[in-house]
């Protein structure tokens, strides 16, 4: 479940909540900058790298223009993006493997018809690591209750989240789902299982797993109506196996 829950956070981060529609994105071409919203997330995980940004004017998503293009400077390199997603909600991403914790991302607009850069930059909040619970380990948990550890807490740090995956037992039947929480980012948090199953009294959890968020924002260009960028190390454990839950 490691890898489903890792892009299921990743795509959440990267592709902002939009109405659904068959209809295709407006072109930015006509669109003042003053009328645009601009969405950025730079996110780091132990080997990547990813940077995506959307567009919208009101609540109307964007495809840029051919004379629009958005790019990102970072690691002392400069990436094009590609565009992806669908007609209707489109995405522009970018990335790199990269083991190196990134220290900051800039984020640029160019609108050559207009001959105008708009400037955006984050500061990445720092790495860091999970400590406890390990991965691939059986826990029974005390209570109800599972400890969660992790390094360099609150530096740099504006949000924590906690997103959760597992597969457990009930009686004879299988059950699989998601959960999410928003706590202080200071180290450490406890995790009330009945919380997180929401009331369903699991005897066991063949998978349980756990990726971390720690966000900050940066400073969005003014030229803008409206938008925001995020920076987000995202941290995982995963294949946790959970006996004799209480």
């Amino acid at each position: 479940m490691n890898k489903n829950l890792t892009m299921t956070v990743i795509a959440t981060l990267l592709i902002t909540a939009c109405k659904a529609s068959d209809d295709p994105a407006d072109s930015s071409k006509d669109v003042a900058t003053a009328s645009i919203s601009a969405e950025y997330t730079a996110l780091q995980t132990t080997k990547r790298l990813v940077m995506a940004a959307e567009f919208k004017q009101g609540d109307k998503p964007l495809t840029l223009a051919n004379t629009d293009t958005v790019t990102a400077s970072a690691h002392g390199k400069d990436f094009t993006f590609k565009k992806l997603g669908s007609k209707s909600q489109p995405v522009y991403n970018a990335q790199e493997d990269t083991d190196d914790d990134t220290s900051s991302v800039t984020f640029t607009l160019t609108r050559s018809a207009l001959s105008s850069e708009h400037i955006s930059a984050v500061n990445m909040p720092s790495g860091f690591d999970i400590s406890a619970p390990s991965g691939d380990s059986t826990i029974s948990p005390n209570d109800g209750k599972v400890l969660l550890v992790w390094s360099n807490n609150g530096f740099l740090s504006n949000r924590l989240v906690i997103n959760y995956a597992y597969r457990c037992s009930l009686g004879s039947s299988t059950v699989a789902s998601t959960a999410r929480e928003v706590t202080a980012d200071d180290g450490n948090h406890e995790i009330d299982l009945a919380t997180i199953f929401q009331g369903q009294n699991f005897n066991r959890c063949d998978d349980f797993d756990i990726a971390i968020q720690r966000e900050r924002r940066g400073t969005l260009s003014s030229d803008f109506r409206s938008g925001s960028i995020t920076g987000v190390q995202l941290r995982t454990v995963t294949n946790i196996r959970l006996t004799n839950i209480r």
